[in-house]
């Protein structure tokens, strides 16, 4: 009986071939001829046998842009401000533009820009400090889903953060 090319079988014939291969296989390896255990897997320490020149890039050859940082986080559990109202900063706008000159990087996007008082003192610090040179995002209130408006009231912090000067929205993994 011949049977159909690989590619043909369907998946409930695949796996049927998977379970008789495994159901087929050859038991473990002796240990080595001098009565030696196997090799624990802890002292397993394989060496690479691949060779290359290796080529260290300081610098961008063209401008670029970082679309994904996190210059800004939204300081939480900080009394009775609303996420994202107050935030924490990674580094100071003059320490990072000193490293994206050196590096050739033109701009960062701010992804975590926060909402709102925070959003706002973020665009201040970056955006409007230094034009051109950082982007920021606005991000959902999600601590606010439970309310029974918000849909409405996400609308608003969208709407509010673009007329701040927010660049986009960033859907957090929350």
């Amino acid at each position: 009986m011949r049977h159909p090319p690989l590619e043909r079988l369907s998946r409930r014939e695949w796996l049927a071939l998977l379970a008789v291969s495994a159901s087929c296989r050859s038991p473990a390896p002796a240990p080595a001829a001098s009565g030696d255990a196997p090799l624990a897997l802890a002292d397993f320490e394989p060496t690479s046998a691949l060779r290359i020149d290796q080529t260290t890039i300081d610098t961008a050859k063209f401008p670029a842009i970082d679309f994904h940082s996190h210059l800004s986080w939204s300081a939480v559990g900080l009394g009775t401000e609303p996420f994202g109202e107050r935030v924490d900063f990674l580094e100071t706008p003059v320490n990072l533009l000193a490293v994206m000159d050196r590096k050739n990087v033109q701009t960062m996007v701010n992804l975590t820009g926060g909402v709102g008082a925070g959003l706002s003192t973020v665009i201040e610090r970056f955006d409007h400090a230094h034009p051109g040179r950082f982007l920021s995002f606005t991000e959902p209130s999600w601590n606010a889903f439970a309310r029974d408006d918000f849909p409405t009231f996400q609308a608003e912090q969208i709407d509010e953060a673009r007329e701040i000067g927010a660049r986009g929205l960033k859907l957090t993994k929350t």
